[in-house]
């Protein structure tokens, strides 16, 4: 899954904001109350390093000012249900029980525009026919199959006025590995300055054995945006 999420880190750059967490017995709640956006999970989960997740969203060099910039800018946040917290549970290929990303993020001016719905639904696997046609296309000619993937829901959302995107539900499997579960929601501002992600994934058993849980951690992602 590495080139997917290179690809689309490569796009963006973050946008400024400030990570909360308010904890109840039974659950944490995390913020970014710049960008009004929570979402509510276990209090039994566990934050992924930082460090790890900075190693996935930016992308200039370590060290260098650049980095030091794109960290002061981006907002983004994992945690793992596992008691060993990754961001390879996140992106790897294979995982059993689930892991949470999200992420606020400022869209460059190159890329401001670029963002229809389906661009939104292919973000991280390409999920529409066309997209679909054409990596299977590619993996033919490359001599190899493309991965199974199957959509289980595709909704299209608008949480706030100047703000729309979808909710997409698929699994997919690699080989003869065991079938995963991505539920993930992707909102644009009207004005397409910013993007806005929540990604929740686990394997399919698990989340048919979860299902309520894992939903109501998805359905609990509210996005209201900056005030205008």
């Amino acid at each position: 899954m590495k080139g997917r999420r290179s690809w689309w880190v490569a796009v963006i750059v973050g946008a400024a904001g400030v990570a909360t967490a308010c904890s109840s017995p039974n659950y944490t709640y995390i913020a970014n109350s710049a960008e009004q956006t929570y979402v509510k999970i276990p209090s039994t989960w566990h934050q992924i390093s930082p460090d790890q997740i900075d190693a996935v969203t930016l992308q200039s060099p370590a060290g260098s000012a650049t980095r030091e910039l794109e960290k002061k800018s981006i907002w983004a946040v994992g945690y793992d249900s596992a008691s060993d917290p990754t961001a390879d549970h996140l992106f790897g290929n294979v995982v059993d029980k689930p892991s949470i990303f999200i992420s606020v993020q400022q869209l460059p001016a190159s890329a401001q525009g670029q963002w229809s719905l389906d661009a939104m639904r292919n973000l991280f696997w390409p999920l529409t026919p066309d997209a679909r046609s054409a990596a299977e296309q590619a993996a033919q000619q490359q001599g190899s199959t493309f991965p199974f993937v199957e959509v289980l829901r595709d909704e299209v959302k608008t949480p706030a006025a100047h703000i729309h995107g979808v909710h997409e539900v698929f699994d997919y499997r690699i080989g003869a590995t065991p079938m995963q579960t991505v539920n993930q929601v992707v909102y644009v501002s009207d004005d397409g300055r910013r993007l806005y992600l929540l990604l929740v994934r686990s394997s399919a058993e698990y989340f048919q054995a979860h299902k309520a849980e894992l939903e109501g951690i998805v359905n609990s992602f509210t996005v209201k945006g900056q005030q205008r």
